[in-house]
């Protein structure tokens, strides 16, 4: 999308509760949650509990959720858990620069097998209800140029790999969804920007990074729309209706 699109989509998309909570909406996620919770506006309705840690992959969130959902519950009582998960699987870290962790799809094997696993550890607690949340597509290129890479475009074969993989993990989530009679946003049809030719025909979809502040993480209006998407399917959620 355009900015100017997603402005439209903003005033379209004003969630509010409107009835009693049944469920606790958790969001537990990597710095991706921490980016969209500086978009939280005041008429939510109800509060969010942010399980997020920056650079977190799935094994780590997964092994602190064995280690703390009992005692969660038992001040919840019942949660609605939304995994937002797998982008620092994905790549790899070095130093301040990133690279993709495999050319083929054995990361994102290893993340849906993961996910199972979460799925089947949950299947223990009647009062949890789970949805796994897609990963947005994100570019290795943008993200070392905005930390000073001398050559980001060297990075270009690996983003078309990464873009390949984060659309089959997403294909793997809508299945498991399907089992969970859960749902996502699409979050990565909000960066596709068509580019028409002379003509005015759509030429191709290319994805519009220009919405992200770091390649990675949602600039401003971008964090913005994610936050409301993700707060409309937890009231849809966990709101009586």
């Amino acid at each position: 999308m355009s900015e100017n699109k997603i402005e439209k989509q903003l005033l379209k998309l004003r969630p509010k509760a409107t009835g009693p909570l049944l469920f606790t909406p958790v969001l537990l996620s990597d710095s991706k949650g921490n980016h969209i919770r500086k978009h939280v506006q005041s008429g939510i309705d109800f509060d969010i509990q942010w399980w997020c840690k920056g650079g977190s992959q799935i094994n780590d969130s997964f092994d602190w959720l064995k280690r703390n959902l009992s005692h969660k519950l038992k001040r919840h009582n019942k949660i609605a858990l939304y995994v937002w998960l797998g982008t620092c699987d994905l790549t790899v870290k070095n130093k301040q620069f990133t690279s993709l962790r495999a050319d083929d799809f054995a990361t994102v094997d290893y993340i849906e097998r993961k996910l199972n696993e979460i799925v089947s550890f949950l299947r223990r607690f009647s009062g949890v209800k789970l949805t796994i949340l897609e990963v947005p597509v994100y570019s290795i290129v943008e993200w070392n140029r905005s930390k000073g890479h001398k050559d980001p475009n060297s990075f270009s074969d690996q983003d078309v790999k990464l873009q390949s993989q984060v659309q089959e993990l997403n294909n793997r989530i809508r299945n498991i969804n399907d089992h969970l009679k859960s749902r996502s946003p699409r979050f990565t049809l909000d960066i596709l920007r068509s580019k028409r030719n002379n003509k005015g025909k759509t030429k191709k979809s290319v994805f519009n990074f220009k919405l992200y502040s770091d390649g990675i993480h949602p600039g401003a209006l971008l964090g913005k729309l994610w936050f409301r998407q993700i707060s409309s399917l937890m009231i849809n959620d966990c709101v009586s209706h």
